[in-house]
């Protein structure tokens, strides 16, 4: 026992010892390392310039878009569906999404026919729906879907056709497992459902024999037809996992944006922007007074310098406006931390503004016409580069205005430039103009299937639809017509547009192909005025009370103004009495690259890079810059919408 006591007093003796040298100069080296299940990066080579911001701090992840999915069910057809060979799996999946969604009460000409018969019917699809989640994308916020017909479905055509209400999850559309896999199955991503929108090059060809045009007709788009059913945040992956460091990011995002939102900026951010998951990961639900541009607020966020102290930012205001002024600066970035730093950064943004180099000032202008303290400065410069017929940033500024809340000398400039010989530019006013509500546009909603625009402009005459979002037709100048007298023809002649004489009236007449289903068996005629905008109107629904009316989709109401335009039967009556022509202008795909600034970015930002490489050349070198999925794992294929940390509700 006595040994025993003395082996104890020994290691206590030792211990104390260990305990006490550890209290010298070389304390830290004997401290405890905190284990993290997160690898560590460590800090991202930066510019100068950039040091102590998020973009060294953190990578950026959860910024792809992820596909969801589903089966559907597409209704109105006119004879050209089918569901022969559906799947077992498939078939008993989508009679009982009949039974839930209590399909009948919608569509009435369907109403008393049970799930099994209905399947049957021609004038119905099983079809493949598909949707991509943007990234940031809040809960109800609108999507594009892509509707397809099924590989082993004869199905000719979806044009005409109506996607009933179908729901939208992780592999949903798994012919094994519809309705989505074990892991994806419980959550409902999104929902989608609306009128179909199909090439409107064969919207019309009801019986087409290019194997090109047969194929196009199979696959159709609901514009605007998908809500997103939850938040699907932008995730900060800490590079070096601490805890501290997650609460100083979660801190500084929400301080730039509740700040704000304080000041009833043009950016309200609500109650919650980010939260510090744990030490590894921040969660950033996207202010949706961003209106969907995740690029531009995760642009900002990442350009945001870890000091919030009005001094320390105005002094770094001062060397991002030095770094401006030098021969290829990155000024993207530059402009994206002009912005982060806000009011203190005023001064050196406006110095910039007076800068003779376009890109520069379009940089400092684009940056401080979204802080809320501004004079008016920005936002006047931005219009003069909008107003001036060559200026290179010219679209670019449009595009910054629209994305501010407009004041009224905005939306004065707007108007004028739906005036320009420039039709991009016109174009992009318009549609700034309705993002602003702008009385000046007269728009009537036809039958819930797409609005019809009248944009008073004095410019050439044009007619402009859109392909995504909603949908839309815009007849800009009011004095647009057909030509009369008038032969037009279309649907393999069913449907005729006449005007036996000069003057201001036609006759439209339809008559249905019974061997197609179509319920307008007999002939539909009806008297319209020569003007485009009525003669839309009636194709598309509208009529008089009691008056049998057309029921055309949008997709085959674009491609009839199309057809007409293409055969030179539109003109416009000038202020002399003279005739213009009409140009019709269908909306192009977005563009990939991003089209905010003309200017240089930093070079080399998306080369890939091991997350241990170093620097071979001088510390800032701006190629030392990785893009954040170079040195982290791949972006989760399925979103994790989290709680919001410590009992804040996301807003």
């Amino acid at each position: 026992m006595a040994k025993l006591q003395t082996i104890g007093r020994g290691l206590v003796l030792g211990l104390l010892l260990t305990i006490m040298a550890g209290c010298g100069e070389d304390a830290a080296t004997t401290r405890p390392v905190l284990v993290t299940k997160y690898p560590s990066y460590g800090p991202r080579v930066v510019p100068e310039a950039f040091k102590d911001t998020i973009l060294e701090r953190a990578n950026v992840e959860n910024d792809l878009p992820f596909l969801v999915s589903g089966y559907g069910l597409v209704v109105q057809l006119r004879g050209t569906g089918d569901n022969a060979n559906l799947p077992t799996t498939v078939r008993d999946y989508m009679i009982k999404q009949l039974q839930v969604h209590g399909f009948g009460m919608m569509f009435h000409d369907l109403q008393n026919m049970p799930p099994e018969d209905v399947l049957r019917d021609k004038r119905t699809a099983v079809v493949r729906v598909d949707g991509f989640v943007p990234p940031g994308a809040r809960e109800d916020d609108l999507i594009d879907v892509q509707v397809s017909a099924l590989e082993q479905s004869y199905t000719t055509s979806l044009a005409h056709g109506t996607l009933f209400t179908a729901e939208l999850r992780i592999t949903g559309a798994d012919p094994n497992r519809p309705g989505g896999s074990e892991r994806g199955s419980v959550n409902t991503y999104a929902r989608a459902m609306g009128p179909l929108f199909v090439n409107p090059a064969h919207a019309v060809n009801r019986n087409p024999t290019e194997a090109m045009a047969r194929q196009s007709l199979r696959f159709a788009t609901v514009m605007g037809g998908g809500m997103v059913d939850f938040d699907n945040p932008l995730v900060l992956r800490v590079r070096d996992p601490q805890m501290s460091t997650s609460r100083l990011l979660e801190r500084r995002v929400n301080e730039r944006y509740q700040t704000l939102a304080d000041k009833a900026s043009r950016i309200s951010a609500g109650r919650i922007v980010a939260a510090a998951q744990d030490e590894g990961h921040v969660y950033l639900y996207m202010p949706k007074a961003f209106k969907g541009d995740w690029q531009h607020f995760i642009g900002v966020v990442k350009h945001l310098y870890l000091n919030g102290d009005p001094g320390f930012l105005a002094r770094a205001a001062e060397r991002l406006a030095a770094e401006a002024q030098k021969p290829d600066a990155p000024l993207e970035n530059i402009s994206y931390a002009l912005e982060g730093i806000g009011p203190a950064g005023l001064p050196a943004m406006r110095g910039l503004m007076s800068s003779d180099k376009n890109e520069v000032v379009f940089a400092a202008a684009r940056a401080a016409v979204f802080v809320p303290d501004d004079t008016g400065e920005a936002e006047r410069k931005l219009r003069d580069m909008a107003n001036t017929k060559d200026h290179p940033f010219r679209i670019n500024a449009v595009q910054t205005l629209s994305a501010i809340q407009s004041t009224p000398e905005v939306r004065s400039d707007l108007r004028k430039l739906v005036n320009s010989d420039n039709n991009l530019v016109r174009k992009e006013a318009y549609l700034a103009l309705c993002k602003a509500g702008d009385a000046s546009i007269f728009t009537q909603v036809i039958r819930e299937k797409f609005m019809l625009d009248l944009v008073p402009s004095s410019g050439p005459p044009m007619i402009y639809a859109t392909s995504q979002g909603l949908p839309r037709i815009a007849i800009f100048g009011t004095r647009s017509a057909v030509d009369t007298p008038l032969t037009f023809s279309a649907i393999d002649s069913r449907l005729t547009i006449t005007a036996d004489q000069a003057g201001n009236q036609v006759t439209i007449m339809f008559r249905g192909d019974p061997s197609a289903g179509e319920l307008s068996k007999s002939l539909i005629i009806q008297k319209s005025s020569a003007e485009v905008a009525n003669i839309i109107a009636r194709l598309g629904g509208e009529g008089a009370e009691g008056e049998r009316r057309f029921d055309f989709s949008y997709a085959e109401v674009v491609a009839l103004v199309q057809a007409l335009s293409k055969e030179a039967k539109l003109h416009a009556t000038t202020l002399d009495g003279g005739m213009d022509p009409v140009v019709f202008s269908m909306q192009e795909s977005p563009a990939i690259e991003d089209t905010v600034l003309s200017a240089p970015r930093i070079p080399d930002l998306s080369r890939p890079q091991t997350p241990d490489s170093k620097s071979d050349g001088p510390e800032g070198a701006a190629a030392q810059i990785p893009d954040s999925a170079s040195t982290q794992p791949a972006a989760p294929a399925v979103p994790v919408p989290p709680a919001p940390a410590s009992g804040a509700r996301a807003q």
